[in-house]
C-alpha cells in the first residue's frame, strides 16, 4: 500500500504512513474500493483534493493489492528447529479432521484481509470486474467485519445482484 500511494503525485513517504496509520490497510482498501476519499481525507494532511486523486488514481490497482492482502503474512508458528523445507506445508494426514491442520491441530480463522482476498478472487473469477468486486466486497466486509469467505461472497453477490 505505501509504494503504491507514494505513486500518487503529491503523496510523499510522511503522507502514506499518515494514511495508513489513520486508515490501516484494509480501512485503506475499502474506502479506495468504495470511492470514499472522504475517508482518506480523515488523515492529517491530506485535502479534499488529494483525497480525490488518491481515490481516483488507486481504484483500479486496489483490488488486485486487497487480493493479495491475505498473502501478505508472516508465518511465525515454524521454529529454527523444525526439520521441515521451509515454504512447503506438509499434506493433511489421513487421520485429520476436517477445519484441521495437519496432524489434526485446529486451524486459525482466515483474516479479514485473507477473506476478502479470497472473497474478491471469487468473483473476479466469476466474470466481475474487478473493481466493481471490490466495491461489492469491501460493502460487504463493511457490514460484517468478522464475515467469513462464503459470507462475504454471498453478500458481495447480493449487491452486484440486477435490481429490480
Amino acid at each position: 500500500w505505501h509504494r503504491l500511494l507514494t505513486s500518487v503525485q503529491g503523496v510523499g513517504a510522511k503522507v502514506s504512513l499518515t494514511v495508513l496509520g489513520t486508515l490501516g490497510a484494509e480501512g485503506l482498501g475499502r474506502a479506495i474500493a468504495l470511492g470514499d476519499w472522504a475517508a482518506v481525507r480523515r488523515a492529517q494532511g491530506v485535502g479534499p483534493k488529494l483525497a480525490q486523486r488518491v481515490v481516483l488514481e488507486l481504484k483500479d490497482k486496489a483490488p488486485g493489492v486487497m487480493a493479495l492482502g491475505g498473502d501478505l503474512t508472516v508465518d511465525a508458528g515454524t521454529g529454527a528447529g523444525d526439520a521441515e523445507e521451509p515454504g512447503i506445508e506438509p499434506g493433511p494426514s489421513a487421520a485429520a479432521a476436517p477445519g484441521t491442520g495437519p496432524g489434526g491441530a485446529a486451524r486459525p480463522p482466515a483474516s479479514g484481509a485473507q477473506s476478502a482476498g479470497e472473497a474478491l478472487s471469487a468473483l473476479t473469477n466469476l466474470g466481475y470486474a474487478s473493481s466493481e468486486a471490490a466495491a461489492a466486497v469491501a460493502e460487504a466486509q463493511a457490514r460484517d467485519p468478522e464475515a467469513a469467505t462464503p459470507g462475504l461472497i454471498r453478500a458481495a453477490l447480493r449487491s452486484l445482484a440486477p435490481k429490480g
